[in-house]
């Protein structure tokens, strides 16, 4: 099997600098290598650490997603997390967040399942304090009837992923605004359609 070769855009970075970016987003794109070949899938993880405190990901994975079902031990994955989607509009020509510059990040690492009901009802719970209780309309797992959430827990593989190695691309910024390696020089003022107007 070919190597895996990232884009050049993409540099190793200290995972610190990425930690914010990682810890604010719910949802990767988790793709694996198994004995079978590629598995992937859309998962919700949240940010932990282990027990001598190096960071890792704890998430799951429905259990009608055979492919992951299906693995055992540790197995070589990538976790990709990208900024909201831009793709094609003007918005992307600003300056990028001071703290979050990036456009995506690519965690490298080992991944595991966690068959364990009571990992999968703690997740469900770590999950939703994290990422939900901050919006308009917060809900909580625990707010939720317990055999709705054990049935939640039934029907999904929890998953833990080390985090070995962090890559970032970064996000677009205005030209002379915040550039770093990496960033594309655009000017906001060269987008002449009535429809392609930046944000201010």
């Amino acid at each position: 099997m070919q190597a895996y070769t990232p884009p050049t855009s993409f540099k190793d970075l200290p995972f610190t600098l990425v930690r914010p970016f990682v810890a604010a987003r719910a949802l990767c794109t988790l793709v694996a290598v198994t004995p079978g070949g590629l598995v992937n899938a859309h998962v919700p993880v949240l940010l932990a650490e282990d027990a001598e405190g190096n960071p890792i990901l704890e998430g799951h994975v429905a259990q009608s997603t055979a492919a992951f079902e299906a693995v055992t031990g540790l197995v070589t994955a990538i976790a990709m997390f990208q900024k909201e989607q831009e793709y094609g509009l003007p918005e992307a020509a600003r300056i990028a967040d001071a703290e979050q510059p990036y456009g995506a990040v690519h965690l490298h690492g080992m991944l595991e399942m966690v068959r364990d009901h009571d990992f999968q009802m703690a997740n469900i719970d770590a999950l939703s304090d994290h990422h939900i209780a901050a919006r308009i309309h917060p809900w909580n797992a625990p707010d939720l009837p317990r055999p709705f959430k054990e049935v939640l827990a039934d029907k999904t593989i929890g998953l833990r992923f080390r985090i070995l190695r962090a890559q970032a691309c970064h996000a677009y910024a205005p030209k002379g605004k915040g550039r770093t390696d990496g960033i594309v020089e655009i000017d906001p003022r060269e987008f002449t359609s009535p429809n392609c107007r930046p944000r201010a």
